[in-house]
């Protein structure tokens, strides 16, 4: 193959600035362009859903590929070319690669992520993420109510579980039509919900509880937001912003519009722990890219909320399952 790990060729490597190195967080560091260049690829079929997936895994072959010796290893800042993702994907994969680190000790000799000169917004992402703060993130102390801590599961509930009559209660106060429940499923995932927690723990304390929202979604997305979480890409509609979309009331997730009948007319509804923290008037024109960094949330209406629009995917947890007829 012609290029690198960077997805630069040889002769651009000098041109090629990563903005740190994990050991050294005011370094700039110029990869060496001479000799050869192992490439370390790995299949990027999710890139739009878990980008954090992505480099975790790529992480993980280096380290097994270069045992017992310690890789050094690039990442471009992957899915902001041509797939037009937004900067802040570049603090979500530096981000990967402190928690790696931090997880994995003495594995990696030097990891850095690529910036071409000319992308200024890159370098200017690259400029604004405050290290010792995400790394105090990165390190809060998380517990995972499960016993299966690692696995990715979708657990029916019984009927005479004291979660399965919360969930049930809160959907049928709020669904305003008679329906028949076909089950309750409590979701585990360890990544997202350390993640969720570690969001909420950068928050001021009377904004860390979370709000129980309904997301309405077609069964053939339930696989991908159990795994991934939610994913503002697949949103339809974006009156209030172009974000992750949230609502007070069952009723109005179960729209056929949100929450889709399979071909034996059964829908299905999350409900999410969403960490709202401050709030503002949403419309069309928010996005990932130009909502206030002390904006959490977008809404329908600041006097009396009912929906709500996130942008950032740590602030939300797929907590249950509803599939109802």
């Amino acid at each position: 193959m012609a290029r690198n790990l960077a997805g630069i060729s040889s002769s651009e490597w000098s041109d090629a600035v990563p903005f740190s190195s994990p050991y050294d967080i005011n370094s700039v560091e110029y990869l060496d362009k001479d000799g050869p260049v192992i490439r370390v690829v790995c299949v990027l079929e999710k890139l739009m859903n878990e980008i954090r997936e992505v480099v975790t895994k790529c992480l993980q072959t280096a380290v097994e590929m270069f045992k017992p010796n310690k890789p050094k290893i690039a990442f471009p800042v992957i899915g902001t070319g041509g797939m037009k993702f937004h900067p802040r994907i570049l603090k979500r994969i530096y981000c990967t690669i402190w928690e790696f680190i931090i997880n994995n000790p003495d594995t990696v000799e030097l990891a850095v992520v690529i910036i071409h000169p000319g992308r200024q917004e890159l370098i200017k992402s690259a400029k604004d993420i405050d290290t010792k703060k995400e790394i105090e993130r990165l390190q809060y102390p998380v517990n995972v109510p499960w016993a299966e801590e690692n696995t990715i599961r979708r657990v029916p509930l019984p009927q005479h579980d004291c979660e399965y009559a919360s969930v049930l209660r809160h959907f049928m106060n709020t669904i305003n039509r008679t329906v028949h429940i076909i089950k309750i499923e409590r979701i585990q995932n360890k990544r997202l919900y350390v993640a969720f927690e570690r969001y909420k723990s950068s928050l001021p304390r009377h904004q860390q509880i979370p709000k129980n929202l309904w997301h309405g979604t077609a069964h053939t997305s339930i696989d991908g937001i159990t795994r991934y979480g939610f994913d503002w890409r697949l949103t339809e509609r974006a009156a209030f912003g172009q974000g992750c979309y949230f609502a007070e009331e069952a009723h109005y997730s179960d729209q056929d519009l949100y929450s889709k009948p399979n071909r034996n007319g059964e829908k299905c509804m999350f409900l999410a722990y969403v960490l709202v923290g401050n709030c503002i008037k949403g419309n069309t024109s928010f996005n990932e890219g130009n909502i206030c960094s002390n904006v959490q949330t977008t809404v329908n209406n600041l006097q009396n909320p009912t929906i709500f629009v996130t942008y950032d995917d740590d602030q939300v947890y797929p907590a249950f399952l509803v599939v109802y007829k």
